[in-house]
């Protein structure tokens, strides 16, 4: 039935996240130029690894607007070994961006210790230097000696007010992102993101919730798989306290309802314990509707 399968396919065509076509030339740009940097047979599984983790965790729409800079700090981080989640990326132009033309390479030096620090970006996940140890697990493209704590990216948001923590320092927001529709938001869970400093988010949240989060803003995204999922959560702690601490308005954005299938209460008394009050914003849960 081909008219039947040029519908299905307009239809899901018409569900992509916006700029997918960029990402795809981009992406495909800096394929070849880390090709042309590490070409030997051997660095294969290291390259598929290192590629397949920066296609998992970027957002669409980020990965559609890389320019030039961005291809040389993930150049680098290759070359040195880094996890590209934990590559940050400037301030973006608004979408569309048009696809940036090949860069001229800087010298740059391979790492010859077997993991690279990101201390300086808050980052301290590594990736191992050898291409057996990237090996990735039936096609999930994730190192599996990579620790759950790891950003895919960074933006940056615009101060406003917000509720403060008991010490003075900072304020911390549970928000349910409902549904998965930014129409289906809260006002008061919109307020939140638009006007928080750092945001921490479930890796399920789609991705036109995300773009409410102004350019200005810090996003990290957190990484919970089975088997790690105790792991992650203790680093979502202690990245909030560690913004907390600086006097920022964190928001941590979940799916649905933070106390749905959630682990809403166990975060409000992490807090508690670490002396901020946190507020929280319901969000629909698809168990209700």
């Amino acid at each position: 039935a081909p008219k039947l399968a040029n519908r299905i396919r307009r239809h899901i065509a018409g569900g992509l996240p916006r700029g997918t076509g960029d990402a795809v030339e981009k992406i495909g740009m800096l394929r070849q130029m880390i090709r042309q940097m590490d070409p030997e047979p051997e660095s294969s599984k290291r390259r598929m690894a290192w590629l397949s983790q920066l296609c998992e965790y970027w957002p669409m729409e980020q990965l559609a607007k890389l320019d030039q800079e961005d291809y040389q700090k993930l150049l680098d981080a290759y070359m040195e070994n880094t996890d590209p989640r934990c590559v940050s990326i400037g301030d973006k132009a608004d979408y569309p961006a048009k696809v940036a033309a090949p860069i001229t390479l800087t010298a740059v030096t391979v790492a010859t210790d077997a993991a690279v620090s990101l201390t300086d970006s808050g980052c301290e996940e590594t990736l191992p230097s050898t291409p057996e140890s990237a090996s990735t697990k039936e096609g999930g493209g994730i190192s599996q000696n990579a620790s759950a704590s790891s950003s895919i990216t960074t933006f940056s948001t615009a101060n406003t007010n917000n509720h403060t923590g008991n010490n003075g320092l900072g304020s911390i927001t549970l928000v349910g992102a409902g549904l998965g529709d930014p129409d289906l938001l809260t006002v008061k869970a919109k307020r939140a993101l638009t006007t928080a400093d750092y945001v921490i988010s479930d890796k399920l949240i789609p991705s036109p919730i995300l773009e409410l989060v102004p350019e200005s803003a810090e996003l990290y995204i957190a990484r919970k798989f089975p088997g790690m999922a105790n792991a992650a959560q203790h680093d979502i702690i202690n990245r909030a306290l560690e913004q907390l601490r600086q006097g920022k308005r964190v928001v941590r954005l979940k799916q649905g309802d933070p106390f749905v299938y959630g682990r809403g209460g166990e975060e409000v008394l992490e807090f508690r314990q670490h002396g901020y009050e946190p507020e929280v914003v319901p969000g629909l849960s698809s168990a209700l509707s």
